[in-house]
């Protein structure tokens, strides 16, 4: 079982050096679909409803603060989304609603979204959430 009480050691070999995260993150590589959250209905223009598509991408890592993500389209920092995020049994998906805090364009033209969540979860819930993940975690130590 993964010790998440302790971060993940730093240095060369660890998964993020340049990590500057309060919250250590964790690889996490399941499928992700996200949509911006609509606004409440007093605050969308013309009373219209939010579109309800949403985007399939790809989470690549999860701290109890935030989550980082490849999508084919980009969201500006600052964007409210609601992501969907699938749990390790593969069965079972839940919502993580976060706010895009940076973009980055990748080689293969997607974009990767560092999201800082609304609600930290607690070790409790992060691991959870990275249950089964601890050889993947192992293996880019």
């Amino acid at each position: 079982m993964m010790d998440l009480s302790q971060p993940p050691s730093g240095g060369a070999n660890h998964p993020f050096p340049n990590d500057r995260r309060t919250s250590p993150r964790y690889a996490y590589q399941r499928k992700a679909l996200c949509q911006p959250c609509p606004l409440a209905p007093s605050l969308s223009p013309k009373g219209e409803k939010a579109d309800n598509v949403w985007l399939m991408g790809a989470s690549q890592d999860l701290s109890a603060s935030g989550i980082g993500f490849v999508l084919h389209r980009r969201f500006d920092p600052g964007t409210l989304l609601t992501i969907e995020l699938e749990r390790p049994q593969r069965d079972d998906w839940g919502l993580l609603p976060a706010r895009v805090m940076h973009v980055t364009a990748q080689a293969d033209g997607n974009w990767k979204h560092g999201c800082a969540l609304v609600n930290v979860m607690s070790p409790e819930d992060l691991h959870g959430w990275i249950k089964g993940q601890e050889s993947k975690v192992a293996a880019l130590r």
